[in-house]
């Protein structure tokens, strides 16, 4: 019997989990009792607390929907990309070269003159007319050597 216990002490020091069984079987039932009521203590405040956190969950989402909104309308007035350059890749004189045969033309041009008076009064702004009225002049040249003809002006 001596040794019989003996080998069950050896056993129940390697596993804790047998240890463990070992004292809640050899233990007595009010400490049984005191535990099961801890456990429900517990339990109660955790459903109240859960009552707390469900209120608090229903104010946080209105916050974030709120925040979301605002969200929205700072991404739709504010330009993310910053102000807009010219490439560093681009040859800025031959632009600058351009421009200025854009806006000769547009004064001189019947065709160009009629052409920026209609898109303005369509309400476009007149950089970008004008930026249109060098890709013409570009189109332009390009015609004229494709074709190898000189550029014919009709009249508008």
């Amino acid at each position: 019997m001596q040794e019989l216990e003996r080998k069950l002490q050896e056993a129940l020091l390697r596993n804790r989990e047998l240890e463990l069984k070992n004292t809640f079987l050899r233990s007595d039932n009010s400490q049984l009792q005191s535990n099961v009521d801890k456990l429900q203590s517990d339990i109660t405040s955790l459903e109240s607390d859960k009552g707390k956190l469900e209120s608090n969950i229903g104010i946080l989402q209105t916050k974030l929907t709120k925040l979301g909104d605002e969200l929205l309308y700072l991404r739709r007035s504010i330009s993310i990309r910053g102000k807009t350059r010219t490439c560093s890749l681009a040859n800025k004189q031959v632009k600058v070269y351009l421009t200025r045969a854009a806006i000769t033309a547009m004064c001189h041009d019947p065709q160009m003159k009629a052409y920026y008076k209609r898109k303005v009064e369509q309400g476009k702004h007149k950089a970008s007319v004008v930026n249109a009225i060098r890709a013409k002049i570009i189109a332009r040249c390009f015609a004229v050597i494709r074709r190898q003809t000189p550029y014919v002006s009709l009249v508008a």
